[in-house]
């Protein structure tokens, strides 16, 4: 499984889930969809986005969600891909 990195550097988490989920590593319930309703997970987005602000002129979203289309899915930045 080959894993999509789009021209902000943002990788695609639901690439990423289905390597994990063809390696054992990882189950359905643990998709991308799921992992972004955790209270958790929407603290650090948060706390991303605001640092993001505070470095840079040209603000690059840590976590982008494209629904349908050739590059549909959701992308985010390496902390939140290793997350």
């Amino acid at each position: 499984v080959s894993v999509r990195v789009d021209e902000d550097g943002r990788y695609n988490l639901n690439d990423l889930h289905a390597a994990a989920v063809a390696n054992g590593e990882a189950t359905e319930s643990q998709r991308p969809s799921n992992f972004l309703r955790s209270a958790q997970i929407k603290r650090f987005i948060s706390a991303l986005k605001a640092k993001a602000q505070k470095r840079a002129l040209k603000e690059i979203q840590p976590l982008k969600v494209i629904k349908g289309g050739v590059d549909s899915g959701v992308w985010g930045v390496e902390l939140l891909a290793i997350r």
